[in-house]
C-alpha cells in the first residue's frame, strides 16, 4: 500500500472495532485527523482480533513490523488473563477465561490453563509481553492504551508511561450492546492525539527517517 504515513494498530476486539463502522474505530479517527493536519496519505493496518491476548499482540508485532515498517504503532493491551497456547495437536488455542468452549479437547485445555492461572502470573505474562513490544518498537513512534489499566499497576514502574494514552472507557456501546461505542473510541482517539502531540507530533514525524521514531 502506497502512503506517506503508515500506522499499525493491534489489540483485541476493541481494536478490530467489533460491531462498529470502520470510520468510528479509534485508530481510524486518529488517522483521519492526521490526514487533515498533515495533508498526507495515511494508511492504517488494523491487526485487531476478537479474543486476542497480549501474547498475540507481541507475537504479531514481531511478524508485522519488519514487513509493514510503520512510522506509528498504536497498541491497545488487553486482559492479562488471556493466553495463546499451542496444543500437542499443533492447534493454536486462544485462552479466554470468559469463553466456554464447545468441543471437549478445548474444554480440557481451558481447564488446565485455568488451574495454573493466577493474578501474579498474569502480571508476569503482561510484563514479558510489554517488554517484548517495547524492545521491538525501540526507535519507532509508538503509543499504547489498555483495557483495564489497574492490571498493569504492579509493573508500572518498569514501563514507559510517557507513551501511555489512557484506557478505552466505555461511555457508550456498539451495536452489540457490549463493546465500546463510537463516542468511547472518539475519546480514546483524542487521548492518543494529545499524547502524539505531547511527544513531538507532526513536526518530529516529518524530521525523522520513514519508519523510525
Amino acid at each position: 500500500v502506497e502512503a506517506d504515513i503508515r500506522i499499525v494498530a493491534v489489540g483485541c476486539s476493541f481494536v478490530l472495532g467489533h460491531a462498529l463502522p470502520q470510520p468510528a474505530i479509534f485508530h481510524e479517527v486518529f488517522a483521519e485527523r492526521l490526514r487533515r493536519e498533515s495533508a498526507k496519505k495515511v494508511v492504517v493496518w488494523n491487526l485487531g482480533m476478537c479474543g486476542a491476548s497480549n501474547d498475540y499482540i507481541s507475537r504479531l508485532l514481531y511478524l508485522a513490523v519488519p514487513r509493514l515498517d510503520p512510522q506509528i504503532v498504536l497498541v491497545n493491551f488487553t486482559h492479562g488473563a488471556r493466553r495463546e497456547y499451542l496444543s500437542v495437536q499443533d492447534r493454536l488455542i486462544n485462552y479466554n477465561p470468559t469463553y466456554k468452549p464447545v468441543d471437549e479437547v478445548t474444554r480440557e485445555i481451558f481447564s488446565h490453563i485455568a488451574a495454573l492461572s493466577s493474578p501474579f502470573d498474569d502480571q508476569l505474562n503482561f510484563f514479558k509481553n510489554y517488554k517484548a513490544v517495547e524492545f521491538l518498537l525501540a526507535g519507532r513512534r509508538w503509543l499504547f492504551s489498555h483495557i483495564t489499566p489497574q492490571e498493569f499497576e504492579p509493573v508500572a514502574a518498569h514501563m514507559d508511561l510517557t507513551r501511555y494514552a489512557g484506557p478505552l472507557l466505555a461511555v457508550d456501546r456498539a451495536r452489540d450492546g457490549v463493546h465500546p461505542g463510537p463516542e468511547s473510541h472518539r475519546r480514546l482517539a483524542e487521548r492518543y492525539w494529545e499524547k502524539f502531540t505531547e511527544l513531538g507530533g507532526l513536526l518530529q514525524l516529518q524530521q525523522t527517517v520513514p519508519g523510525k521514531k
